[in-house]
C-alpha cells in the first residue's frame, strides 16, 4: 500500500482522502434513513381506519408511538387544530420539501465527491504523462525506469479514481431513491388520511 501511495503521488493521497469523506457522509445519510419506513405498514392502515371512524385522538396516539418520518408527519397533522387543512396540498408541499431537504442533507456533497474522484484520477493521468514526456525530453527513450514511473503514476491514479467513484455514485443513487420513497409514503398516507377525514365527516 505504501508503495502504491509513493507511486501515485499526492493525487492518490487526495483520492483516498476524498473517498474517506464520501464514505463518512454515506454512513451519516444511511443512518438518517435507517429508521424510516418505506413500505406499506399495518400501523398506518390502522390510523386510516381510526380516522374514518372519527376517532382522531386514537389515530394521533398510534402515530405518536412511531419514530419514523411518516409517523411524525401524520401525528403533526392529526394533533393539530384542523387536520383536513393540514393535509391539504398547499400546506403539505412546504412540509414535504423541508423534510426532504433535511433527510437528503448529505446527498449533494456525496454526489460532488463521487463525481470529483474520476476527475482527480484523470488529473493524475495527465501529470503522469507529463512526467513521462519530460523524461523522454531529458533522457530520450533510454531511461526506461523514468518512463515507467510516469506511466505507473498515470495508470494507478486513473484506476484508483474509477474504483473509488463507482461505489460512491451507486450508493448515492440508492440513498436518493430511499429519500424519494420516504417522501412518496408521506404524501400517500397524508392523502389517505385527508380522504378518511372527509369520508368520516360525510358519513
Amino acid at each position: 500500500m505504501s508503495d502504491l501511495v509513493v507511486r501515485g503521488g499526492w493525487v492518490l493521497v487526495g483520492i483516498v482522502a476524498l473517498s474517506f469523506f464520501a464514505w463518512a457522509m454515506i454512513v451519516g445519510a444511511w443512518w438518517r434513513l435507517k429508521s424510516q419506513e418505506t413500505a406499506s405498514t399495518p400501523w398506518a392502515e390502522r390510523v386510516v381506519k381510526a380516522v374514518r371512524a372519527g376517532d382522531l385522538p386514537a389515530a394521533a396516539e398510534i402515530c405518536r408511538e412511531r419514530t419514523s418520518l411518516v409517523g411524525r408527519f401524520l401525528f403533526a397533522g392529526l394533533a393539530g387544530r384542523d387536520p383536513r387543512l393540514y393535509f391539504a396540498d398547499r400546506h403539505v408541499t412546504p412540509v414535504l420539501r423541508g423534510e426532504a431537504t433535511a433527510l437528503a442533507r448529505f446527498l449533494p456533497q456525496i454526489a460532488v465527491l463521487g463525481s470529483s474522484l474520476p476527475l482527480l484520477g484523470l488529473l493524475g493521468t495527465i501529470l503522469g504523462m507529463v512526467e513521462t514526456f519530460s523524461a523522454i525530453t531529458r533522457h530520450g527513450t533510454q531511461e526506461v525506469s523514468q518512463l515507467a514511473d510516469g506511466v505507473s503514476q498515470a495508470l494507478i491514479t486513473t484506476q484508483a479514481g474509477l474504483v473509488a467513484a463507482l461505489p460512491v455514485l451507486v450508493l448515492h443513487r440508492y440513498l436518493a431513491s430511499r429519500v424519494r420513497r420516504c417522501m412518496e409514503m408521506m404524501q400517500l398516507y397524508g392523502k389517505q388520511v385527508q380522504a378518511a377525514i372527509v369520508h368520516g365527516r360525510h358519513a
